[in-house]
């Protein structure tokens, strides 16, 4: 696959990355980071062997503002692991009020 190619695929998965994160479609970003990480290592052993230096300035170009974004798409993942962080425990609380509770009625049990 040509770099231009490379960089316009990349480009459509980065993009199509950041609207589903910022929609909050879970399960679509999880389907589609291992896609996009492919991508993204195609494209940087590419501008790694690029000859042509305005194929070279147009990778790293895309590569720095891809580089920018990453702080949005971590930030969405770490606010999405501690809100999952959070549930758990609430269900772990749940699970052990209603352990502790079953067990001080009669006939409950443990």
């Amino acid at each position: 696959m040509a770099l231009s190619q490379s960089r316009q695929q990349l480009i459509q998965l980065h993009q199509m990355l950041l609207d589903m994160l910022r929609l909050e479609q879970w399960d679509a970003v999880e389907a589609g980071i291992p896609r996009y990480l492919a991508a993204t290592e195609q494209i940087m052993a590419a501008w790694q062997q690029a000859i042509v230096p305005e194929e070279k300035a147009a990778t790293g170009e895309l590569l720095q503002r891809m580089q920018r974004d990453q702080a949005e798409i971590i930030g969405g993942l770490r606010a999405r692991r501690a809100w999952l962080e959070a549930r758990m425990v609430t269900l772990q609380q749940s699970k052990s009020g209603c352990q502790h509770y079953a067990a001080q009625t009669p006939g409950g049990t443990a």
